[in-house]
């Protein structure tokens, strides 16, 4: 029996792929030609008299091994195709790095939970190219743009990303600083290992983070119900760093104590209760990480990056159009293959790896387990942020400057044949005169 799912599925994904034809309709395609040069040469074959007179002596054809060094040849001199290959290597490094850590990259820098930094991520990395993918093959086919128009596009492109870059490794949120040794007399009888796994708590003056309730010199704690966290007190730590950094309770804080007995304290009670508040010791804490407000940076980082996925990938299919109009038809098939081997060794196998190793620089605490250093479990958030969009930003740099040179060399690269533009031109013209000649 096959599963309902599965079958739900297959139908779905093969629907659309019924309604394309069994053959393209245009005569002049390359599959087209061909085609009509295997008719020539059966044609050849079944006249043994003209195919003595027409037939090549297979002495005379190049061997297999001479045609691929030729056509291999004629790719890496090709200015067009290998500056646009430069391109799209320097684009894919960048991009395919970059989105790999940026689940990781948003729940860190803007305090926010795995799965939300997932599905942003999945919006920011896919959807919006998706989208920005049929918008610009729409547009290519409705207005036939020139070469040289698509690859300007791309460095118009290149150049507001890399702004965007260098303007967002300036822009983010407040980090907390978490303490990580804390050895002294408050938490000495704790006896707290220095290899235990991360578990933040927050003091109440809002900002002091501790990196364990161990470290805090918590000794009791109960869960709250209603806001599904803990509450720790009797912190020893906590008391001991409140009256030596003059800490106050939060306004927050302030509302759920001291003044929970009035609905509406006006600002001068809440002023008055935080005073008092800093000469009263205080040892309790919530568990998690201290309260960020960075709603709105958050916001504008995921608006503005998604909509630079969508224009960033308008300009990939007029990338590939370049790819494939500035050489010779025989030499399509060896240049996607050059193409997809060679991004795919220098581009999309190391980014990871290189961006992976860039985050380890900014890691501020390993995870030790068995003796051996495993995951970090703590970064510094403003290193991070510009170490990885400088990075991005460098990448893509030597991407548009081969765009440029895509650009300047790209002058008689056609994307649409000729006369295919001079037919298509005619046949409005045809209309019209024919709906004139019908109102006469």
């Amino acid at each position: 029996m096959v599963d309902e799912h599965y079958l739900d599925l297959s139908i779905f994904f093969l629907g659309p792929l019924m309604l394309f034809p069994e053959r393209l309709p245009k005569d002049n395609t390359d599959s087209a030609k061909r085609k009509a040069m295997e008719d020539e040469m059966t044609n050849m074959l079944n006249n043994p008299e003209k195919n003595e007179k027409i037939r090549p002596s297979t002495k005379s054809q190049p061997k297999d091994k001479a045609q691929f060094k030729d056509a291999l040849k004629r790719l890496l001199t090709n200015k067009v195709f290998m500056y646009n290959f430069g391109s799209s290597l320097f684009y894919v490094f960048a991009f395919m790095g970059f989105g790999t850590f940026m689940p990781k990259y948003i729940q860190y820098q803007y305090n926010t939970k795995g799965s939300t930094s997932s599905a942003v991520s999945g919006m920011i990395g896919t959807v919006s190219k998706a989208i920005g993918l049929l918008i610009s093959g729409w547009a290519i086919q409705k207005w036939r743009f020139s070469a040289r128009l698509l690859s300007g596009w791309n460095v118009v492109l290149g150049i507001l990303t890399f702004t965007s870059m260098i303007v967002f490794s300036n822009v983010g949120c407040p980090s907390t600083n978490i303490p990580i040794n804390l050895d002294g007399a408050c938490n000495a009888d704790c006896a707290c290992p220095q290899d235990a796994r991360i578990n933040p708590i927050c003091a109440k003056d809002g900002a002091t983070a501790f990196y364990s309730p161990c470290m805090a010199g918590c000794q009791s704690y109960y869960y709250d119900k209603n806001t599904r966290t803990k509450m720790y007190s009797n912190c020893t730590c906590i008391e001991e760093s409140w009256m030596q950094n003059n800490m106050s309770l939060t306004e927050e804080w302030i509302k759920k104590g001291p003044l929970k007995f009035m609905d509406y304290p006006s600002k001068s009670n809440i002023l008055t209760a935080q005073e008092k508040s800093k000469v009263t010791p205080n040892d309790e804490a919530i568990g998690g990480f201290c309260p960020v407000d960075c709603k709105n940076v958050f916001v504008i980082f995921s608006t503005v990056m998604f909509l630079l996925m969508i224009l960033g990938s308008t300009g990939r299919v007029g990338n590939v159009l370049v790819a494939l109009r500035c050489i010779d038809v025989r030499d399509k098939s060896l240049s996607m293959a050059f193409n997809v081997v060679f991004l795919s060794l220098l581009a999309m196998l190391p980014s990871p790896m290189v961006y992976g190793a860039i985050m380890d620089t900014t890691c501020t605490l390993f995870q030790r387990e068995c003796g051996e250093t495993t995951n970090c479990m703590l970064y510094d958030l403003p290193l991070m942020r510009k170490t990885l969009m400088l990075t991005t930003a460098f990448i893509m740099s030597i991407g548009v400057i081969f765009d440029i040179a895509v650009w300047y060399h790209c002058k008689d690269v056609h994307i649409f044949d000729p006369k295919e533009e001079q037919e298509a031109q005619e046949v409005p013209e045809q209309k019209e005169q024919n709906g004139t000649s019908k109102q006469i």
